[in-house]
């Protein structure tokens, strides 16, 4: 239900959206746009192509939708450019419409955060500051079982929305569309992408997905793909030879249910998993590991959205909560040492006193409860905004902490549980 409150922001949305450049070209889908929305703010859930005809086409009873797909055409034009007017000249807009596939009701909502405009060049302003991603600093105190899921998370940089468009740079394709590839933040060799995407394809070759990117011709790719079903591909290229080993293709029944999935690739030097998820906590492999012949050394975290070599309609990707970092899952390839990756370890704690890696956990134990100690797993924090989680399952008992800090040569700040007067936060 759309509240009342709320219905004056969405009407100044739809007039910004319905003045850009995007719409002021075109009477008819303006009028289109404003009809569907106001029978949205009635709180209509559902309206038939016979009623907009009437009102929008000036058609009388004798409307066939069968035989007329005009107003089909009208609402799958209003997608696509609604998808490029958020993608560019509202990127930066409160509020977001949106209008469902097989739906001819918009859906109004207010945006999670500000979006920034494309930047010059290709990747948006809000892709460099994920690149500053970081973490703070793991800390432990005496403890008996520590378990963490780690993962490192920029600030959510806002939503970015790809329509599909013919293209693709499979083999020996360069015919991407402009803006169908957003380049983001350098990657090192055990680390991952993860992102969270809303797509759902319909026709041969829709897809989007995630990529770790070193040039057209050298790539990992996980995507939601549409062939004869909805499926998922898992796929590397390496020097212009797109590979399809056994395992590239996986049925996807989810495809089409219009929920959002969170999309992962996890790497460890040459080695390649991909990942979906669908509460960004607990994953499931997908296809086979892949393993290239060397590693991609200067690769980065890209989405992307397109219809390969098809004259397939335009649907838009929608991706949030884009992370890069390094997850506990890289441990069994990467283990503790430093040589792997960035973190380190600090301890004054006895011999036998650490963590190892237990599939998405990193498990703590300590050898001599009677001795006081600290043991850190520590990485450098860089400059700009960044965001660090983890998932923590820990019982404190009188004397012990676990949790995350930020420290610096002035002070610490922290987040532990610990037992205090009861549990405590």
């Amino acid at each position: 239900m759309v509240l009342e409150k709320d219905v004056e922001a969405f009407r100044l949305a739809l007039q910004r959206v319905l003045a850009s450049r995007e719409f002021s070209s075109s009477r008819q889908l303006r009028q289109f746009l404003s009809f569907v929305s106001e029978r949205a703010f009635e709180d209509r859930e559902s309206l038939d192509q016979a009623e907009i005809a009437r009102h929008v086409l000036g058609r009388d009873e004798r409307f066939n939708p069968i035989d007329d797909a005009s107003v089909r055409r009208m609402a799958s034009l209003t997608r696509q450019k609604l998808a490029r007017y958020y993608a560019g000249e509202g990127a930066s807009d409160p509020v977001v419409i949106t209008l469902p596939v097989r739906s001819y009701v918009p859906v109004f909502r207010f945006a999670d955060v500000p979006r920034e405009v494309p930047a010059e060049g290709g990747a948006p302003a809000a892709w460099r500051r994920v690149g500053a991603w970081g973490a703070a600093v793991l800390a432990a105190g005496i403890l008996l079982g520590l378990g963490v899921w780690w993962r490192v998370q920029p600030r959510t940089a806002g939503r970015f929305v790809i329509p599909t468009q013919r293209g693709d740079i499979m083999n020996d394709a360069r015919d991407a569309p402009p803006g169908s590839i957003l380049l983001g933040p350098r990657l090192g060799l055990n680390e991952e992408v993860a992102v969270r995407m809303r797509f759902t394809p319909e026709q041969a070759y829709q897809q989007a997905g995630i990529m770790i990117f070193e040039s057209p011709d050298s790539y990992v790719k996980f995507a939601r793909h549409f062939t004869t079903r909805p499926e998922w591909e898992f796929g590397l290229e390496r020097k212009g030879r797109y590979l399809k080993p056994p395992g590239t293709w996986t049925y996807d029944p989810t495809g089409q249910d219009g929920q959002p999935v969170w999309l992962a690739i996890r790497r460890g030097g040459g080695v390649f998993r991909a990942f979906t998820s669908h509460d960004g906590l607990s994953w499931r492999q997908v296809g086979n590991t892949l393993r290239g012949e060397e590693p991609l050394r200067d690769a980065r975290a890209a989405i992307f959205a397109y219809n390969g070599q098809s004259d397939a309609p335009s649907i838009q990707a929608e991706f949030d909560t884009l992370s890069v970092g390094w997850t506990a899952a890289g441990w069994p390839e990467a283990g503790l040492d430093a040589g792997a990756h960035p973190w380190t370890v600090e301890s004054s704690c006895p011999e036998g006193t650490g963590a190892l890696p237990g599939g998405e956990w990193l498990k703590f134990s300590f050898e001599n409860p009677s001795r006081t100690c600290n043991w850190w797993y520590l990485r450098e924090a860089p400059a700009g905004d960044w965001t660090a989680a983890a998932r923590l399952d820990f019982l404190p008992l009188s004397g012990t902490t676990a949790g995350l800090a930020v420290r610096g040569k002035k002070g610490r700040f922290r987040v532990v549980r610990w037992a205090l007067n009861g549990g405590s936060i």
